[in-house]
């Protein structure tokens, strides 16, 4: 180890995630694809039908086939419909991105660099973040926070303002920087870590470097610096240098793109990859695909000089009485038409209302010269999005470019939200919420709606301040088991928890998918608080406690591309929220792609998405066809598999399990032979909802196979998970222990002593507690 190396500040591995290791080990097993059985992949619908009806949708009527970018446009599209992996790409299949990118490092730059791209089992010292370099940063301290060895560092910015969020990192310590660095070491040792957000002189990358030889440090270089002007050319450091890359540096017509190219210290990589995961969900691969498609010049930028962009901003004089008159008209028609959805589809601001399908494309092309326009290119989508959920309030809504788990995550560690309640089986909300308060679930694995009232009272006796901080989250269709709410159960938690003047966050982001052969949506909690202030059973203000973050991911089968609404009626809580995601960078082809998407009328939108329940219903069948026809004498286990009540994930569950083997094993056993199961007991976090979840596996109806391929696989994995059990069940060994004898011990001995000892200090504390009272006067 070389003296720099032994500064580098170390961390602490990871514990990696359960389904993780399944999808690791069921993709490593040496099956083809054809016997390969991926129920554990949570990806949505992918079938050419549904596919060639998204095209469709998005072409609409006005068919701009013939315009340079549709080609892009579709293949973003169909890139977008799977999650794109972690870190960007997969290294047993390098793309011709990563290539291009390891290339310009190596041999284009004044000053050659290489970083493994991860070929032949190195690690990878190159991934992909989504958002621009601050939401990268983001990610990057939450390593930190989460991992580093030592107990606390030390951040300093040079060139750059980290306000925002210095105060959201409980073992990060923000310093400013001082005249004389060495300043820094006097006396205190912590690791420190300079992120740079602009160009070093060369003296000051010697300085760097000195105290980088002498003392724990690293550096994190946002200033999109060539190599040449990169601390990592200097001697040594190559180690100690995360650097973040926009699309700019390597063509600066790409600005407006918002892929992060992160090279450096693999070890961090993997973190960052891992974090990135668990915050943000994987990189956009709608932008991934953009980003690729211009750099290999599969698609020319070129946009149109005399594109006139956004509405015309010239305004002709003003006519006051016209003036007057519409504004009165207004008012009028507010009153008349109140908060209904026709009054909200036509008073919904949107910029780029006038343009068709081709002026679009062309706004989007012209981003590269005008990148601030982007922000016309957000309130447009946000636009036709609510026209299809007009349940939403503009004002109050706020686009994501990210997942759920991005918006959850503002809201948790930036927002003012940090005590949030949960049922057992749900997802990993404590990546999002510094605290969470785990209900167990009831035997049917259904929410305990007492337990999550009992819970709330006992925060508030305990703090009344609680409701300020604290938050109950609430997931249906349920993600891991498949079940609805029931509305009536629904309704009473909405009741209860507005009177308690508690908030509820609708992680919502199933809306209306079900297996079925109709589109029809349970209505959302907002909508039912919304019928129930109707009603007179809540008060007026109480919808504006209910928080909603909707994801666009298998609601629209637009999971890839990585976008969200959250309607925050709470004004500084929402102030809070934009001020952190107005720093995340949008993701363009991913808005372009949702705004065509929702441009169309409802109906035909309706019809996708019945097509889309169709499909997942045919998957369905085909399961429950394959258990059907399963003889009896090759499923002695008896083991039967539920359809979902929503969202798309049936429950296989043994009924007949043996004791003695456990259902994780199984999960194992089974992904070595290419079958991924995630075990239910993989979201458990409770002993009761363990004892729940200890006999059943969540699978899924996503991803591209068919109906037919599923029910050849679906009859292979039950014949397998069959005689697995009975092998495992054939090793249990049962030791039955004799029962226990208890010896009474003899105090005969000691007990007359013991007793005087106890008299002895009765005596003194009744003496002096009269003593202490007479002195008091009481």
């Amino acid at each position: 180890m070389s003296d720099t190396q032994s500064h580098i500040p170390r961390l602490n591995p990871l514990r990696v995630a359960r389904i993780s290791e399944i999808s690791e080990l069921t993709s490593g097993a040496g099956v083809s694809d054809v016997r390969r059985v991926s129920f554990h992949i949570g990806n949505p619908v992918q079938d050419v039908r549904l596919e060639g009806k998204t095209l469709a949708l998005l072409a609409g009527d006005e068919n701009p086939g013939e315009h340079p970018l549709w080609p892009l446009i579709v293949k973003a599209t169909s890139s977008s419909i799977p999650y794109a992996p972690r870190g960007g790409y997969r290294s047993h299949d390098i793309p011709e991105l990563v290539r291009i990118i390891h290339d310009h490092l190596l041999n284009t730059e004044r000053e050659g660099l290489e970083y493994h791209v991860g070929e032949n089992g190195d690690p990878r010292e190159i991934i992909f973040c989504s958002g621009g370099h601050f939401e990268t940063l983001r990610v990057f301290l939450r390593v930190l926070n989460t991992s580093l060895e030592a107990p606390t560092s030390r951040i300093l910015g040079i060139g750059t303002d980290l306000s925002l969020i210095a105060s959201d990192y409980e073992r990060l310590r923000f310093v400013a920087l001082p005249e004389n660095l060495q300043a820094l070491f006097s006396g205190d040792r912590s690791p420190i870590f300079f992120i740079i957000g602009r160009y070093l002189s060369e003296n000051e990358r010697k300085l760097y470097r000195q105290i980088a030889l002498d003392y724990p440090a690293m550096f994190v270089e946002m200033n999109d610096a060539p190599n040449h002007l990169s601390l990592a050319r200097e001697a040594g450091l190559r180690d100690h240098v995360i650097r973040f890359l926009s699309p700019a540096l390597f063509d600066p017509r790409l600005a407006f793109l918002p892929v992060v190219t992160v090279l450096g210290n693999s070890s961090y990589l993997q973190q960052i990859e891992t974090l990135h995961f668990e915050l943000k969900g994987t990189p956009s691969a709608a932008e991934i695909c953009t980003l690729e498609a211009f750099l290999t010049g599969e698609t020319e930028l070129n946009p149109d000089p005399d594109l006139q962009q956004g509405l015309d901003q010239s305004q002709p004089p003003e006519n006051t009485l016209l003036k007057s008159f519409w504004e009165r008209t207004c008012q009028s028609t507010d009153r008349i038409l109140g908060g209904s959805p026709l009054a909200k589809r036509h008073s919904l601001k949107d910029p780029l209302i006038s343009m068709n399908r081709t002026e679009l494309l062309d706004f989007y092309a012209n981003l590269s010269r005008q990148p601030d326009k982007i922000h016309d290119l957000e309130l447009s989508f946000l636009a036709t999005f609510l026209r299809s959920y007009p349940f939403y309030r503009q004002q109050e809504c706020c686009v994501v470019s990210g997942s759920a788990r991005t918006a959850l995550a503002i809201l948790g560690q930036h927002s003012g939200i940090q005590d949030v309640i949960i049922s057992d089986m749900s997802w990993n909300y404590e990546h999002a919420f510094p605290r969470c308060r785990t209900i167990p679930p009831l035997p049917d694995l259904r929410p305990d709606v007492t337990g999550i009232l009992n819970t709330v009272d006992a925060c508030l006796r305990r703090d009344p301040s609680w409701r300020d901080k604290g938050a109950v989250v609430v997931n249906t269709p349920h993600n891991a088991t498949g079940l609805v709410w029931k509305g009536e159960t629904l309704d009473f938690l909405i009741r209860e928890l507005a009177i308690r003047h508690i908030r509820i966050i609708d992680d919502l982001s199933y809306y209306g998918l079900a297996p079925s052969n109709h589109f029809r949506p349970e209505p959302s909690i907002r909508q039912r608080a919304l019928k129930l202030r109707e009603q007179g059973i809540i008060a007026d203000e109480a919808p504006d406690l209910i928080f909603t973050i909707h994801s666009l991911s298998k609601t629209d089968c637009l999971a890839g591309a990585r976008l969200a609404v959250a309607h925050l009626p709470h004004p500084k809580i929402r102030e809070r929220f934009q001020a952190v995601n107005q720093k995340i960078h949008p993701n363009p082809t991913a808005l372009l792609i949702g705004l065509l998407f929702y441009k169309n009328p409802l109906s035909r939108l309706d019809e996708s998405r019945r097509l889309r329940n169709r499909i997942l219903n045919e998957r369905m069948k085909a399961l429950e066809q394959a258990q059907k026809e399963l003889p009896a004498y090759r499923n002695r286990q008896h083991i039967i598999i539920h359809r979902p009540e929503g969202a798309m994930y049936p429950r296989l569950e043994i009924k007949d399990l043996p004791p003695g083997v456990s259902i994780d094993l199984l999960a194992t056993e089974l992904a070595n032979q290419g079958i991924g199961l995630i075990p239910l007991t993989a979201f458990a976090r409770t002993s009761l909802g363990y004892i729940a979840a200890c006999k059943s596996f969540r699978l899924s109806l996503g991803g591209k196979d068919s109906a037919e391929d599923l029910q050849f696989k679906t009859r292979r994995m039950l014949i397998d998970l069959n005689r697995i059990i009975q092998i495992k069940a054939a090793s249990v060994r049962r030791v039955n222990l004799p029962p226990a004898t208890l010896r009474e011990p003899s105090l005969d001995t000691f007990r007359p002593q013991w007793e005087s000892v106890c008299r002895d200090i009765f005596r003194f504390a009744l003496e002096n507690g009269m003593n202490r009272v007479r002195k008091r006067n009481l």
